[in-house]
């Protein structure tokens, strides 16, 4: 999974998505492009930074959000069911 995000919080954040990646059958050089899973960025006001992902079959995501120190406490957010991004259609 990568996490893509500005360095902003709150009102002035404009990027927070999260897209999955996968390395099989990916040949020496080859490029895959972005498939997006979520923006998240609703779900980040007003935190800066996601600071853990934990998936899970049974539960669906979860993201880990911190303010290195700031004023507004770490949390933990069920991001709820997300579509499997490489499942067939």
């Amino acid at each position: 999974m990568v996490i893509e995000r500005d360095n902003q919080l709150g009102a002035s954040s404009e990027l927070k998505k999260l897209y999955p990646f996968d390395l099989r059958g990916l040949s020496d050089g080859e490029l895959r492009s972005k498939v997006e899973l979520a923006d998240v960025l609703c779900a980040f006001a007003p935190y800066e930074k996601v600071e853990s992902l934990a998936l899970s079959l049974y539960a669906g995501p979860r993201v880990g959000l911190d303010n290195d120190g700031g004023e507004v406490e770490s949390r933990l957010v069920n991001l709820g069911w997300l579509e499997h991004p490489f499942a067939s259609p």
